[in-house]
């Protein structure tokens, strides 16, 4: 019969470990699915005006960017998810835009 003091102190070893980020963490079905589920989007400031975007992944946002005319932008979002489009008028922040990050997403083409 094994010793169960061995296990919980390799158990205890581990996990003090992945605090410190020592080892990776073990993929799950779960870590997988959460990673499948963002899409690559793409957008661009074609105004002539700084704009604050802002991507709103559920209940609270993940990317609050700066944007300068001409400047485009990738980033990963869950497809439900919401980019905000501000700017400033007059010294207020107005929102100018609503976009759905599934309307943003980078469709693939094949190379070659």
């Amino acid at each position: 019969m094994q010793n169960p003091h061995k296990f919980f102190k390799f158990k205890n070893y581990i996990e003090t470990r992945l605090k410190r980020g020592k080892i990776m963490p073990p993929v799950t079905k779960s870590t997988l699915t959460q990673r499948a589920s963002k899409i690559l989007c793409y957008y661009f400031n074609s105004t002539n005006k700084m704009q604050l975007v802002r991507l709103w992944n559920g209940r609270n946002y993940g990317l609050e960017k700066i944007m300068f005319p001409q400047q485009r932008i990738l980033f990963e979002a869950k497809p439900e998810g919401i980019l905000e489009v501000h700017a400033k008028q007059e010294g207020k922040q107005l929102l100018e835009s609503i976009y759905n990050c599934n309307k943003l997403r980078v469709k693939a083409e094949r190379c070659g």
